[in-house]
């Protein structure tokens, strides 16, 4: 059960992350602010690590990446382009800017796609794992997206295997399609005349930030099944 819960986080990390878990306020306001500077604490601790590595990877001081944190969010996918077409990383955030997306900053520096992934997959080898993890136990998964849907899993399997869709790509359907009230196969369906998930939900006038809630709650439901699992 942890490594599904582990696939989840990695399946969501590239456009969703997990919010603290909301606690009564009038029941304990001590406990709340504790476990909000145990959430920032674990937040910024994460921030060192990713720093750490992305530094250790460019061979360059991890001041200077925590610095260029703080001017682009998504500092490993420049890391890598940096580290792919030998270009200062400074230079390649300025670039985002011009170009506006990272499709059109790897363009520009002639970096295939394929090879920005397995130099991720390098530094963050548990993406990956997570990836395995689908191809190895999917069963837990599609139970998973098929009781948060309310649908059967036969259904959930049916649209997978009938879409090319990857792993990550039907747990983010299932929060879309909750959100917007779609099927999930009309969710799949609009993927295709879409370049990526975040336009798709876009389309559905899903937000963020409810794809935010939403993954919450698919972690806290795996985590349920778990425990009821033991008991058995």
């Amino acid at each position: 059960m942890k490594k599904v819960l582990g696939f989840l986080a990695v399946t969501l990390v590239g456009g969703v992350l997990f919010t603290v878990s909301p606690i009564s306020w009038a029941n304990n306001q001590v406990t709340t602010a504790k476990q909000h500077v145990s959430k920032q604490e674990k937040k910024e601790q994460r921030k060192e690590e990713v720093a750490k590595k992305i530094a250790d990877y460019l061979g360059i001081s991890k001041e200077e990446v925590t610095v260029l944190m703080k001017k682009e969010r998504h500092l490993v996918v420049a890391a890598v382009i940096s580290k792919l077409s030998k270009q200062p990383i400074g230079k390649v955030v300025e670039a985002k800017k011009t170009e506006k997306t990272w499709k059109k900053v790897a363009e520009k520096y002639k970096i295939d796609r394929k090879q920005i992934k397995q130099e991720i997959h390098k530094l963050f080898p548990d993406i990956r794992k997570g990836k395995q993890l689908f191809h190895k136990q999917p069963k837990k998964v599609f139970d998973l997206i098929a009781s948060y849907l309310g649908v059967k899993k036969d259904e959930v399997v049916l649209i997978w295997s009938n879409n090319k869709i990857h792993a990550h790509g039907i747990v983010k359907a299932a929060m879309i399609a909750k959100v917007s009230g779609k099927s999930l196969e009309e969710v799949v369906k609009l993927k295709q005349e879409k370049k990526t998930w975040k336009e798709v939900a876009a389309a559905l006038n899903v937000k963020p930030e409810q794809l935010k809630a939403e993954a919450k709650k698919l972690k806290e439901q795996l985590k349920k099944k778990g425990k009821e699992n033991k008991n058995q």
